[in-house]
């Protein structure tokens, strides 16, 4: 089985060396393990479905022929259980050793597979829209590190809301599902804070809501790619237009352009040393999940794993004009 890596990112520069010495020789330890998982789990399920059979016939000719349904709907339920974990030990394993091994490549970065209380600004974060009220606000996993002399933290986040539907059954709505990104800024900066345009009667609505947290002057952009993107609230208009550089609005055009369609939003603000952004990712960040295939047709994952890791330093790149 071959195993290599084709570059073609500016960031994957020196990554198909790095895999042929690091990556490989874990894809081609782990692949005997994972087809063996992966064969087990296909022979069982063989057993299971004769099994689901045999009772079905049995139950439908001993009982009632709709007892024959029972069997069946049960043995599918284990089945589909018995199918969704196959592999599940091989791609633990993966995952625990491939996050640190990307960090460790790009270099100046560290992963934290448990993230610590009061890691993040929450409560500020909620009040400013940068995150959404909810129920329950879970901060799974972070990589903190350093470019061009900067700070910075990006944390996986996920805000949960419960409620109950019209039979008093509980229920759970994700608000949102992506990355936070702390980055410390060399200066005091004014408060600006960037919200998604709703439209017009809707962004006057948000504000009022907001009012007690949000700052009192809308500012101008002077800018139509971010005036269709964003509404923008600041405490000093003057301060806030020096800091907003055409490279800056630039890479939020591109990080809303990604990822701002249908739920999906970037919003972010400027306080003090600070600068905060929210981004709703349409996967996991640092999603590894690579055992349900063979190890050598993978490539696509670690490609956005290594996006994901240097989302940061675009951002860092426009704010320092890099």
């Amino acid at each position: 089985m071959d195993f290599h890596f084709t570059e073609k990112a500016p960031h994957e520069t020196g990554f198909s060396e790095f895999y042929d010495v690091e990556i490989a020789p874990v894809f081609r330890n782990m692949e005997a393990t994972r087809s063996e998982a992966i064969e087990k789990n296909r022979r069982t399920l063989i057993l299971l479905g004769a099994a689901v059979f045999l009772f079905s016939c049995a139950a439908g000719v001993k009982v009632h022929p709709a007892f024959a349904l029972v069997p069946l709907f049960f043995g599918g339920c284990l089945a589909l259980v018995l199918y969704q974990d196959r592999g599940k030990h091989v791609q633990k394993e993966l995952t625990r050793l491939l996050r640190p091994m990307l960090c460790r490549f790009l270099g100046q970065m560290t992963f934290h597979e448990t993230v610590p209380a009061h890691y993040l600004p929450l409560d500020r974060l909620r009040q400013l829209g940068l995150l959404p009220r909810s129920d329950r606000t879970s901060l799974d996993l972070s990589v903190s590190g350093t470019w061009q002399n900067v700070k910075y933290k990006m944390t996986k986040a996920r805000c949960v809301d419960t409620h109950k539907d019209h039979n008093d059954r509980q229920r759970h709505t994700t608000l949102f599902r992506g990355v936070v990104l702390e980055i410390d800024c060399p200066t005091n900066m004014p408060l600006v804070v960037f919200t998604r345009d709703f439209g017009e009667s809707l962004n006057k609505l948000y504000y009022w809501a907001g009012r007690a947290h949000l700052p009192e002057h809308k500012l101008d952009l002077q800018d139509d790619r971010l005036e269709q993107i964003f509404e923008v609230y600041t405490d000093n208009p003057d301060a806030a237009a020096e800091v907003l550089g055409a490279q800056f609005a630039q890479i939020l055009v591109d990080l809303a352009q990604e990822h701002q369609a249908g739920k999906r939003y970037v919003a972010a603000a400027f306080e003090g040393r600070k600068f905060y952004l929210a981004l709703s990712l349409p996967h996991d960040l640092l999603n590894l999940n690579v055992a349900q295939q063979p190890l050598n047709t993978c490539n696509g994952k670690l490609r956005a794993a290594l996006a994901d890791l240097v989302v940061p330093r675009r951002v860092i790149d426009a704010l320092t004009g890099a």
